[in-house]
């Protein structure tokens, strides 16, 4: 009997139901979420009119990273209760250390019949503390906000712990994609090489009949003496460029011992709707030590430089990605022979 009785109260649970109710029936109204530690400034991801995701107001969210937290969101139940002797301790854990989440949704303060909603406001749907991932590793502590029961908390079918899940650490979710724009989408490119000055360039995109090349100066360029095919190329090239990662920890480090110096290009482009995005690209010397086969030539790294948008944090990136709009003036040019 009093093994049954404990069976009952593993699978069945310990507590009203609303304790254990961790999932969501769906999550496509979903406007906003909300994610913060003690001391920590909060994550705030709000969902943009085009069904996007913007985080801190600032950036644009990855937003299979956001899919994947919404599938969780829709899926996380109960895997057991904590043991009462333990509760204590998870309690204090969630309490100093938890993840708050709190979800969101879209609504209307009027709604009248037939579906008709007026006064668009977000409603708290959800709250609940998220811990650390329980010791066999298959769970991850939670809490609902209100209620006294930690329980151990899985998504079914998927191995391990959901912690990684609730990470509240912004870079983890900053989409890595700092350009994506089409020709169409593209008013105007300026381009400074500021270690040779004569290759800088301003790219007008605004004209319905076709675009304009001129010199930082406002010398109008020659039609005759472009290679339109390379113009038009240097015009698709900006779409999903993406940096490597954002330079944090050991990264960070190595920059302040090196001294990050001035860029060697500046970028502005002025994309629709009244976009503007500044790129700063920097030169990454290597350390001592490093295993850098071209350094010795270039005096820097030839694979990756740090890359700075709209003067915000460093990351590090790729010539390889970047490449196809750090063009020079000559590049297109009839003369150009490279």
């Amino acid at each position: 009997m009093l093994v049954l009785v404990s069976l009952l109260w593993i699978f069945a649970g310990a507590g009203p139901t609303h304790e254990r109710d961790f999932g969501m029936n769906h999550t496509d109204n979903v406007g906003m979420i909300e994610m913060k530690k003690p001391g920590e400034e909060p994550l705030v991801f709000e969902r943009t009119p085009d069904g996007g995701w913007l985080l801190n107001e600032s950036f644009h969210a990855n937003e299979p990273a956001v899919r994947d937290l919404l599938y969780t969101m829709r899926n996380q139940v109960v895997r057991l209760p904590v043991p009462i002797a333990d509760q204590p301790e998870v309690n204090r854990q969630l309490d100093e250390s938890g993840v708050k989440v709190n979800v969101y949704e879209k609504t209307h303060w009027i709604r009248l019949p037939g579906n008709i909603g007026f006064m668009n406001r977000l409603k708290k749907i959800k709250s609940f503390y998220v811990g650390e991932n329980t010791p066999d590793g298959e769970s991850t502590y939670m809490r609902k906000e209100g209620v006294e029961t930690p329980f151990a908390v899985h998504v079914p079918g998927v191995s391990g712990g959901i912690k990684d899940v609730y990470q509240a650490r912004e870079h983890v979710w900053r989409d890595r994609v700092v350009v994506n724009l089409t020709p169409s989408q593209i008013h105007k490119v300026e381009v400074n090489h500021l270690a040779d000055p004569g290759e800088s360039f301003v790219l007008d995109n605004t004209d319905p009949d076709g675009y304009e090349m001129k010199t930082t100066a406002g010398e109008v360029l020659d039609e005759t003496s472009l290679r339109h095919d390379r113009v038009e190329r240097f015009l698709s090239s900006f779409s999903r460029l993406s940096y490597e990662k954002l330079a944090l920890d050991e990264e960070m480090m190595r920059m302040d011992s090196l001294k990050v110096e001035e860029p060697f290009l500046l970028m502005t482009i002025h994309g629709e709707p009244s976009q503007e995005i500044r790129l700063a690209f920097h030169r990454r010397k290597p350390l001592p030590g490093d295993r850098i086969s071209l350094s010795a030539a270039h005096g820097y790294d030839p694979n990756r430089f740090y890359l700075q948008v709209n003067e915000g944090d460093f990351a590090l990136a790729q010539y390889y990605v970047f490449n196809r709009i750090m063009r020079p003036l000559s590049f297109f040019q009839e003369n150009f022979d490279k």
